[in-house]
This record gives structure tokens, sequence and C-alpha cells, in this order.
């Protein structure tokens, strides 16, 4: 047998055991089916060539996005999965993120302004300290949105800036760091 075939193999296994285990106990959504490492298309992957990462979505009855299991392999199976929680008008406000063996890795929570647009998304650690936040500040007369990163303390980072046309289509972006 082929290192590649036993490769995957093996994350075929670790992706049944762990997709059980999702099923089971964070989410009342179907559970991820199994992957299958021939190509999406159903085709045999050209000679040499691996799967590197598939990511595998999943939909609450509101058809919003409510798992995403991405599953990549360097040698070794590994998995990162992220559940998603909405308010009621159908808006994430929180994102957690589980790693291969199960352990919530950290979350963000979002917040949004009256017109329902993100202003806000805090990203923390699994033991609830402070990773960063990220700002988002509209100015609806020249159609962009300047992002703002800061680290625990407050301190700015980095931003971006996106701009659109009226019919929201992106004609620039920029990302600044220092």
């Amino acid at each position: 047998m082929k290192k590649s075939e036993f490769n995957n193999i093996a994350v075929l296994i670790v992706l049944t055991a762990f997709t059980a285990f999702l099923s089971g106990c964070l989410s009342t959504a179907p559970a991820v089916q199994e992957i299958d490492y021939t190509g999406i298309d159903g085709k045999t992957l050209p000679p040499g060539f691996y799967t590197y990462s598939k990511i595998t979505n999943e939909y609450n009855d509101k058809g919003l996005l409510a798992r995403e299991v991405s599953a990549f392999d360097e040698g070794e199976a590994d998995l990162a999965t992220a559940v998603y929680e909405y308010n009621e008008a159908g808006y994430a406000i929180k994102k957690s993120s589980y790693g291969s063996k199960h352990k919530l890795k950290e979350y963000e929570v979002y917040e949004y302004d009256g017109q329902m647009r993100r202003i806000k998304e805090t990203e923390y650690r699994a033991d609830g300290s402070l990773k960063n936040y990220k700002t988002y500040e509209y100015n609806d007369a020249e159609n962009s949105v300047i992002k703002k990163f800061f680290d625990p303390a407050g301190i700015l980072y980095r931003y971006s800036v996106r701009i659109t046309d009226e019919e929201g289509r992106l004609l620039d972006e920029a990302d600044y760091r220092k």
C-alpha cells in the first residue's frame, strides 16, 4: 500500500470518529458525511497528488452555516471545526473553534450596529482570556470599510481598507501592517 493511500485511509478513520463525536456533542445538525479522498469531482487524483485540505460545511434548518469541518493532511491527519451561533435575526454572534482533540481552542464574539453591520469581532482563548479584537468603520459616502486589528492591550497593529462600488462589488482592497 502506498503512503498516500495509507494516509487517506487514516484520515478517513479519524474523520469518521471525529464526526460521530461532533454529531453527538456539539450540534443537533446532521453528522458530517464521510470524506472521500478522490477528487471532489469523483475522479482519481493525478499521480503524486494527495488531498492537502478539504472543508465540509453543514447548514441549519434556516440555511445558515452551522458547522465547518476542515481536514488537513501534512503527513498526519489534523482537523479543525468551527461551530456557529446566530441571533433571532440570523446574524452570526459567535464562532467556536475546536481542534483535532475535540477541545475548544478559541472563540469569537460578533457585535453589530443598528443597521446590522458587523462593528466588532472579539477573539478569546479557550480559557476566556482576550486574544485580540477587530473593529469595523463604515463610510457610506465613500463605500469603504476600514477594519482595524488590536492586540489585547488595545494597540493597533494592522488595518485594512475595502472600497466597493454602489452595487457592492469590490474595487480596491489594501492591507497595512506595522
